[in-house]
């Protein structure tokens, strides 16, 4: 995340260099997890040195549960409770 104090001047070569480095720094971490959210985990890719060994991938759904799970808790309707009896 980049943040620029208010008194710093926007310039187009100040912001070429805010480009430059999401695109170098940020964007591959981007990129990582936007596959790990679509269940194409780094372990599908892994190549046995020993084509005898076995090479067993699996592969979880664990990053769209975790994104699913907070997005329905910050963004979702809160759960209320209630009951005929006092």
């Amino acid at each position: 995340m980049i943040t620029l104090s208010s008194d710093i001047e926007l310039t187009p070569a100040l912001i070429k260099k805010i480009v430059d480095t999401h695109k170098t720094m940020e964007l591959p971490r981007l990129e990582k997890l936007h596959r790990y959210y679509e269940t194409k985990n780094d372990i599908l890719r892994r190549q046995m040195a020993d084509s005898t060994k076995p090479n067993n991938k699996i592969a979880n759904a664990y990053a769209s549960l975790i994104t699913h799970t907070l997005v329905g808790y910050f963004v979702g309707e809160p759960i209320t409770y209630t009951a005929d009896d006092e």
